[in-house]
């Protein structure tokens, strides 16, 4: 008698997935790659990585672990928890003078806003596909943007940068287990 069922995709295997999507992104055909770095990093210490990736990238990516959320049915004896991962990423594009364009864009860049229509047909929908060992895939949503404003005395360290932050959720999807005293599972 097997007693679970275990069909879970762990965060860091979805946030990988993530970080290939967008190194693969591409602006328009021939035109290079749609982020000067791509990279995964710890939120508690957001303002260093921004800091850092900022002061030396146009454009750039960061992904964000922001969490799970857990749902759970009880049919019986079979105990089904579904898991949904959060993940954020901070979208940011730069031009020296002029944090609209920055924004906006204009015919030589694309701005924070053109970033995210381009990224978004890339992150949503299947993320990861299923395997033998996996039934079902995982898949993205986007949940929402915020724009991220600066402080004055954070502006030194953002010179000519607009940032969004696009919110995800990727379903990672179930576990299953025997519960009660009629484990039949």
């Amino acid at each position: 008698m097997n007693d679970s069922s275990n069909n879970l995709r762990g965060a860091t295997e979805i946030l990988n997935a993530i970080v290939e999507k967008l190194e693969a992104l591409t602006l328009k055909p021939g035109n290079g790659a749609a982020f000067a770095r791509v990279e995964i990093f710890d939120l508690a210490d957001w303002k260093a990585a921004v800091r850092r990736l900022v002061l030396n990238n146009n454009r750039a990516a960061l992904v964000i672990y922001a969490g799970d959320d857990f749902k759970h049915v009880r049919e019986n004896s079979v105990l089904t928890v579904d898991r949904t991962t959060r993940i954020d990423v901070l979208l940011t594009d730069r031009l020296l003078g002029d944090t609209v364009r920055a924004l906006t864009g204009d015919g030589s860049r694309p701005g924070t806003l053109g970033l995210l229509d381009a990224l978004l047909p890339a992150l949503t929908g299947t993320i990861l596909d299923a395997d033998e060992d996996q039934e079902d895939s995982v898949y993205l949503v986007p949940t929402g943007v915020e724009r991220i404003f600066v402080t004055d005395e954070e502006k030194a360290n953002w010179p000519g940068r607009s940032a969004l932050l696009l919110s995800l959720e990727a379903s990672a999807p179930w576990l299953q287990t025997a519960v009660g005293n009629q484990a039949n599972f």
